[in-house]
């Protein structure tokens, strides 16, 4: 399992690509990232070690490593930049101020019973004002758009 997430430099015509560095830190596999909509050099990763990195891609480093209750599995940037939503596999969701890294709200999706449904997808609307989950129902069935 892969602990690495590679950050590549891909020549304009894509004839040839060289990769430009290795971002080493997660314990676990590295299983989402998503770029700073508003700074080109940050990109945040989402582990199954229980960490979310802040990665400066000129530097190589994870500035900040919160470590929530689950193994994260997907992660997204809210368009201005402020927050990033990340979601385990328990489907716990975590909305995360970025200026401190630091949790400021937490969700966990409690289904009836009898319709257990699994989250597979987060993303913010492009003004920012809504986070939209793709789910997928545990029985048989189509995957649903929910808020």
């Amino acid at each position: 399992m892969d602990q690495t997430t590679w950050v590549w430099h891909i020549e304009p015509h894509g004839h040839s690509k060289v990769k430009d560095l290795e971002l080493k830190g997660h314990t676990n596999s590295v299983d989402q990232l998503c770029w700073d909509p508003k700074h080109a050099d940050l990109i945040a990763t989402a582990s199954g070690d229980k960490n979310v990195c802040l990665w400066d891609v000129c530097s190589g480093k994870c500035s900040h490593q919160p470590e929530l209750s689950g193994e994260n599995i997907n992660i997204t940037y809210k368009p201005d930049g402020t927050h990033v939503a990340v979601e385990n596999r328990d489907d716990e969701l975590r909305i995360l101020d970025v200026r401190k890294f630091k949790p400021i709200h937490k969700l966990k999706f409690n289904y009836e019973a009898s319709i257990l449904l699994f989250v597979n997808e987060i993303a913010w609307n492009m003004s920012g004002d809504m986070l939209f989950l793709t789910t997928l129902p545990s029985r048989a069935g189509n995957p649903s758009l929910a808020l």
